[in-house]
């Protein structure tokens, strides 16, 4: 799976798309979601995970916080999504189909803020 960010080209954008076929790729997404929903850890690198491709160099980090503050980005190509441990147990649940094989279209798993983060197998929305 790919994580790009899409500065523009879309009414949409800026946005950060996760993107590919790998199922056990996603599911490996899915479980830290759920690791950050249980408190098991507080932060982790989605673009770090084994099978993703960072697409330009872009570093995507997933933290639990205390408030929900979205997709903050300080640096050139350095993201991160902030959110409570209960929004994140949502994001879970939301990406869980894209986890099974043969399912298409594209979800939306953030949109609240500057930048939303769109998952979609094909990379189209």
């Amino acid at each position: 799976m790919k994580i790009e960010f899409l500065e523009n080209g879309s009414d949409d954008c800026p946005l950060i798309r996760i993107y590919g076929y790998k199922h056990d790729v996603c599911l490996r997404i899915k479980r830290v979601f759920e690791q950050l929903a249980q408190g098991v850890t507080r932060e982790l690198s989605l673009s770090d995970l084994k099978g993703v491709e960072s697409v330009d160099g872009c570093r995507f980090i997933a933290k639990a916080g205390k408030r929900d503050r979205g997709v903050l980005h300080d640096e050139r190509n350095v993201f991160e999504w902030v959110l409570t441990p209960s929004t994140w147990d949502n994001v879970a649940g939301l990406i869980e189909p894209f986890c099974i094989p043969g399912k298409g279209g594209y979800q939306w798993l953030h949109q609240t803020g500057d930048i939303g983060v769109l998952i979609s197998p094909t990379g189209c929305w």
